[in-house]
């Protein structure tokens, strides 16, 4: 028998009991290999194509709907990767269980081309006591200036006060090579126009408490012993722990190495 004349099969019109009445099962089956097919959708449509019935087939391909009556009735079937089918009317009355095979032609689907694209995602290495203390979250905020070892190392400074010239509100006074003063230009209206240096934090602690008599010198720590800096040219973005009455000349914060 040819695919063709086996696509759809009436076949096995036994007499039934009326208990077994308007029964309509089937078989799927693969048109190469002839073997049962599961995970088929099929549908159940009666004469005005409305649906009436629903099921998928198991392992062993098989269907079987209790139709609401005597008439003509059309299975489709449909699964991806096989050509789906709709049978021609197949009869179904009370006297008769109707049982029919139904083959379907593979159609592999063809997928689109998938093109993966490799993107550079920079990795942020976070030294964990920087981290706890803090340091990431608050460069992430984006208030102040903050630099680590490698991004200091770059900058080749001689002094740490090498690492603060260029900062916008931050102003460096040198007499000499060694010998620096830090103010905050933004903030020295607090005193009328007097010098306003900034507190300085060593490692969590306050080194220099700044205003208008502090120095704001931070020459006196090795650069080369600097894990990270924090420079704050006022008030805003200052750790709330570093805040108080002088606030507003601004803090640098240093982290040495361990």
């Amino acid at each position: 028998m040819t695919v063709r004349s086996v696509s759809l099969v009436a076949a096995l019109m036994l007499p039934a009991s009326p208990a077994v009445a308007q029964v309509l099962r089937g078989t799927i089956l693969d048109s190469t290999s002839g073997q049962p097919l599961a995970g088929i959708h099929v549908i159940a449509l009666d004469a005005r194509d409305v649906t009436v019935g629903s099921a998928v087939t198991g392992l062993s391909g098989s269907f079987m709907f209790h139709l609401p009556a005597a008439g003509d009735y059309r299975i489709r079937a449909i699964r991806i990767g096989y050509a789906s089918r709709i049978t021609e009317p197949i009869g179904v009355d009370t006297r008769f269980e109707t049982s029919i095979q139904v083959v379907l032609l593979p159609n592999p689907v063809p997928l689109d081309t998938l093109t993966v694209v490799a993107e550079n995602v920079p990795a942020e290495k976070r030294i964990p006591w920087l981290a706890d203390d803090g340091f990431y979250d608050r460069r992430r905020k984006g208030f102040g200036y903050f630099l680590t070892h490698e991004e200091i190392e770059k900058k080749h400074p001689l002094v740490v006060a090498d690492l603060l010239k260029g900062m916008a509100g931050v102003e460096v006074h040198c007499s000499g090579p060694f010998s620096c003063a830090i103010t905050m230009a933004g903030s020295s209206s607090m005193f009328l126009g007097k010098p306003c240096a900034p507190r300085v934090v060593l490692d969590g602690a306050v080194v220099s408490v700044g205003g208008s008599r502090g120095s704001g010198s931070v020459n006196w720590f090795q650069v080369t012993s600097l894990e990270a800096i924090e420079v704050y040219p006022s008030a805003a973005g200052m750790p709330v722990q570093y805040a108080g009455y002088m606030s507003p000349c601004g803090a640098i914060l240093l982290w040495s190495r361990r």
